[in-house]
């Protein structure tokens, strides 16, 4: 199986930054890092990884797995698809 894996350093706060730190943290922002793994889920990046996955979003997400001490960073990942080089995307969240 060909995949691919990417680390997201930190999470979002709710200014849309990234932090360091805990995604049980006040800081973190559920809506804004529910929005990324539904984003990456939709252009094809199926194989996600995120801890507290029910605690962090009161739900479980589409393609998104339980995995342990990753409080401070996801994994969104890519499987067994033809991948397009994109050189640049510009993502805002409000």
């Amino acid at each position: 199986m060909n995949r691919i894996l990417i680390t997201f350093g930190n999470y979002l706060n709710s200014l849309g930054k990234s932090f360091q730190g805990s995604n049980l943290s006040s800081n973190f922002d559920s809506s804004k890092n529910k929005t990324i793994f539904e984003l990456a889920y939709k252009y094809g990046f199926k194989l996600n990884y995120c801890t507290n996955v029910l605690k962090v979003f009161g739900e479980s997400l589409d393609g998104v797995s339980e995995l342990a001490e990753h409080y401070d960073h996801g994994h969104i990942g890519l499987t067994d698809i033809d991948l397009e080089e994109v050189k640049f995307i510009n993502i805002i969240l409000l």
